[in-house]
């Protein structure tokens, strides 16, 4: 063991390399020594390898040469006959070049006989091929020729004989014709398969030819023919001799090639592998020779080797025992502390060198972190405990003022309901602060979620065009949408957050610009940008910029503008109001988008932020999900476009705050059969044993004795409330509620304060009407939607437009197309009260269906995106029919996203369009303006 040095760690490893190195140094210098003598006996054993690969290539070369010569038996084709010329020139060069590197006699004589036998391959092929193109000079120049002479010939004669009458001539010129194409046919067979049998068959065929012609020139008389048979006499032995030409040269020319040249080939190749292993041999010796001279140099290595190995394991153990376990076992405190295991004990205090640093700080850190996180659970529960100190009463202000504001007993007069409008938009704002406030939250405690969907910027801007122009208008702004032609054109992000950003931006643009115009630009990142964040690039980005032309920002604030509750102007007599939460929550959600927020230009000169966000979010942060087509769980996000009435529902309302529950029975009490209130869990589950008819429980989670997780367990224990819908109402609107709920028994989830729309939009989805599931699954063929007698006798205040219209409407009934039943069943709750009737069909056939079998229908509210037939396909289909030709269609659609939307419903056959969504109001008034204005169906009992 080596004694305790007080040396710093990095000293230790120092010196202990060192010596290690150095014994390594000793050995290369040794080693070095014999390393001549291995080089040498090296090059030896590279001439021979070398050698060894010039024959290898040659015996391949051989193969190749062999292969090429039989191609050319079979094919006759020149290209091989040149490629042949070209390997026999590379053989020879191989075989010169070999010659030069061999010096020992044995197998300089080896190659000498390969030379010759080479030489004689060479000039067997040259006859080879005179023999072949002799050969084919035979076949095409004698034989061909003379074969298709004759054959010419006969058919002529064969022709005459026939316009004659003469079938005995023709008959006989017949058969001889068809033996000379046999004999034809033979000879060229053994042109491909040189067999005896062939010739002898051939021959056969041109005696018989030559008998039938002799024949033919005893019996016949004509002397035309005698000339004609003379010609043909002629010809048959020229015939047979080219013949037995071809037949000669052919056998020569294979014996040539299978004899000759084969056993040359054999004898070449034979002679080029002895001259191999003979090199092959040589190689092995100095191989065993170069081995030997290694296996020296390699015994004293592994020696040195050894003994430095000895030596560094020594050092390493030692290192090991004294600085590497001590940092593992730092390492995985660390974690455990970073992992919130507060109760760890860290290791190495005491000690005098870094690691005894390293737990001096480390055990800071672990007093830091328990602050820390006693901080941020207070912290939590603070917010937590807030938000649902603060939603509570918000929740019954906000539903009271909002019924009062909309006067549904027509009791209060119109400064009564201004003041309640008033009271309803200070608490949404209320609302919205503390909103903002959690999100901050929840961004620094790093539980705000990324929810990633694709977009495209076009509809982007058309939102924010749409949300900002009436704001621009009323401040007599310019308000500029741009994008750059240099982009894409659709982006994967998180668009809530996107769009919250920007919201920010262009409410301080609209806030701080008295004059001239707010633009916002979809832009390519300038390659010269700088960004805070090493890990961006500019190519990675798409800049979305606000541009103002208002007051400015002095540059020495345009950082503080980013930190929560800081403003420019933060005196009591500041001129523009706001938390300064806003700038602050964008920036933390750019960062949280793998992205960047920049602010530019100077104070007077107006002002320019950017988003950058990068064009791969995947590749910037991790811990993304992607959107589904589901229900979501914000309040935000949920649609609010549908009413709820149902006189054969009962509800439970369970709240230990009466406000909450008064506000809650508000809305309701002229919606429903029924409402039960219950202040807690116990109470809530002794009156679902009272009333197990209840169709539907709104739960509060935060209550006494039994809060409401507890209370949705003991329900969902009874079988019989398995199927209950349950809708789970908190105040506490912190990350993981919703969860929480849903795991508990919730069927669905809403925070306070709840909006009353979106709360009675929730209803109609867990309690569709009897009316709409009869349209849904087809139980009936017709769904027609009245108002109930107790809401029909209830007066309200309506505003005169809406009246005038419902007026025009009275004795109209209409016809609601749209495949989505809760969309149906919104509209027909706005037109029940002011139409005679209210037909719904589920898509264009069965709306075609409902007007062949209603004639009465006097206007159709026709939804465009539908399965089977679509919007445009059904009004065409209804255009064509003269009975409907002026029967009033009003288009929707939720798709409103390109400039030519509107012109394409009003092609189809529309009389007006509406985009989704919409205010009642206008559709009422569109409907009347087109029952008033335009001839309607014909066939209508109403006009």
């Amino acid at each position: 063991m080596l004694p305790q040095i007080k040396f710093s760690i990095g000293r230790r490893i120092f010196i202990g390399f060192g010596v290690v190195i150095a014994v390594f140094i000793l050995q290369a210098v040794i080693i070095n020594l014999d390393f001549n003598s291995v080089v040498k006996t090296f090059g030896i054993y590279g001439q021979t390898t070398t050698s060894a690969t010039q024959i290898l290539e040659i015996e391949r070369n051989v193969l190749e040469l062999q292969r090429s010569s039989l191609a050319f038996t079979y094919s006759g084709y020149n290209g091989v006959v040149l490629r042949v010329l070209r390997l026999q020139e590379s053989l020879r060069k191989q075989l010169n070049t070999v010659s030069s590197t061999i010096t020992d006699p044995k197998r300089r004589a080896i190659l000498q006989r390969m030379t010759i036998q080479f030489e004689e391959y060479v000039e067997t092929f040259g006859a080879a091929v005179e023999e072949r193109q002799l050969r084919e000079e035979l076949v095409e120049k004698r034989m061909i020729v003379l074969g298709e002479q004759a054959v010419t010939i006969l058919s002529n004669l064969i022709d005459k004989s026939v316009s004659k009458n003469d079938l005995f001539t023709a008959a006989q010129a017949g058969q001889a014709q068809e033996q000379l194409l046999l004999a034809h046919k033979d000879a060229f067979s053994f042109l491909r398969t040189p067999d005896s049998i062939l010739v002898l068959e051939t021959k056969k065929h041109l005696a018989h030819f030559n008998k039938i012609l002799q024949n033919m020139k005893q019996t016949i008389t004509d002397p035309k023919i005698h000339s004609v048979l003379d010609d043909l006499l002629g010809l048959e032995p020229k015939y047979h001799d080219a013949f037995l030409g071809m037949v000669r040269t052919t056998r020569t020319y294979f014996h040539l090639i299978y004899v000759v040249m084969a056993g040359q080939a054999a004898e070449f190749g034979h002679l080029a592998r002895e001259l191999k292993d003979q090199t092959l041999a040589q190689q092995t010796t100095v191989k065993n020779r170069l081995i030997e001279a290694i296996s020296d140099s390699q015994n004293f290595s592994i020696m040195v080797s050894l003994f430095a190995t000895l030596l560094g394991f020594l050092f390493a153990g030692r290192i090991t025992k004294t600085i590497a376990e001590p940092i593992r076992a730092m390492t995985q405190t660390l974690k455990e502390l970073a992992s919130g295991h507060h109760s760890a004990e860290i290791p190495g205090r005491g000690r005098s060198d870094e690691i005894g640093s390293m737990a001096m700080a480390a055990h800071i850190f672990k007093e830091k972190a328990e602050e820390l996180e006693n901080a941020s659970r207070y912290k939590s529960e603070f917010l937590a405990n807030m938000s649902h100190e603060l939603r509570t009463p918000l929740n019954s202000m906000l539903i009271l003022s909002k019924l009062f504001a909309d006067n549904r007993d027509g009791n209060l007069n119109e400064n009564q309901q201004e003041s309640a409008r008033i009271i309803h938009e200070s608490g949404s704002d209320l609302l919205r602060l503390i909103n903002d406030i959690l999100d901050l939250s929840k961004v620094e405690a790093g539980r705000m979620d990324v929810v990633v969907e694709s977009r495209s910027f076009a509809n982007f801007l058309q939102t924010m065009k749409r949300q900002f122009d009436p704001i621009a208008q009323n401040k007599g702004l310019t308000f500029n949408t741009e994008i750059s032609n240099h982009i894409i054109a659709d982006l994967e992000t998180d668009w809530s957050k996107v769009e919250q950003i920007i919201r920010n931006l262009l409410s301080n643009a609209f806030k701080f610009t008295a004059q001239g115009s707010v633009t916002i630009r979809v832009h390519p990142t300038d390659p010269h940008t700088l960004f805070l964040s090493d890990t961006i690039t500019p190519s990675q980005m798409i800049g979305i910029s606000v541009s103002d032309t208002g007051i400015g920002i002095p540059q020495d604030k345009r950082e503080q503008i980013f930190e929560a509750f800081r403003q420019v102007d933060g005196t009591t007599s500041r001129k523009y109001g706001g938390t300064g939460l806003g700038l602050s929550i964008s920036r933390k959600f750019s960062q949280l988008l793998g992205g960047e927020l920049q602010v530019g230009r100077s104070e007077n000169t107006g002002t320019t932020f950017t988003l950058f966000l990068p064009i791969d979010i995947s590749s910037h942060i991790e811990n993304i999900t992607l959107l589904e087509s589901q229900k979501s769980g914000t309040n935000s996000e949920r649609s609010a476009s549908t009413s709820f009435t149902d006189l054969t529902r009962s509800l439970l309302v369970v709240d230990d705050d009466p406000r909450n529950a008064f506000a809650i029975q508000e809305i309701l009490k002229e919606r429903v059969k029924k409402l039960f209130i219950a202040s807690d869990g116990i109470e809530a589950l002794k009156i679902l044993n009272d009333h197990p008819d209840i169709d539907l429980v709104l739960m509060d989670i935060m209550m006494p004795h039994m809060d409401g997780y507890q209370a949705m367990q003991k329900i969902r224990e009874q079988p019989r409330f398995s199927h209950l819908p349950i809708l789970a109402l908190t105040a506490k609107a912190m990350p993981g509620d919703r969860e929480k709920c849903i795991v508990a028994g919730a069927t669905d989830y809403l925070s306070k304060p709840i909006n009353t729309n979106l709360l009675l939009t929730v209803l109609s989805e867990l309690l569709p009407t009897s009316e709409v599931k009869a349209v849904r699954l087809g139980e009936a063929d017709q769904a027609t939607i009245t108002a109930p007698s107790s809401i029909s006798t209830t007066t309200t205040t309506t505003p005169p437009s809406v009246s005038n219209s419902c007026e025009a409407l009275q004795s109209a009934t209409i016809l609601v197309v749209d495949d989505d039943m809760r969309n149906t069943f919104s509209l027909a709750q706005i037109l029940q009260d002011c139409t005679k009737r209210v037909l719904l069909a589920h898509d264009g056939l069965d709306a075609l269906q409902k007007l062949n079998d209603n004639p009465d229908i006097s206007i159709i509210i026709m939804d465009i995106m539908m399965p089977n037939m679509d919007g445009y396909q059904t009004m065409a289909k209804i255009r064509t029919q003269e009975s409907h030709k002026n029967l009033p269609i009003i288009a929707l659609t939720g798709n409103a996203t390109l400039p030519n939307d509107r012109q394409k419903c009003l092609d189809a056959g529309a009389d007006d369009y509406l985009e989704k969504p919409f205010e009642p109001t206008i559709l009422l008034e569109k409907m009347s303006h087109c029952v008033t204005e335009k001839p309607t169906n014909p066939h209508s009992s109403n006009h």
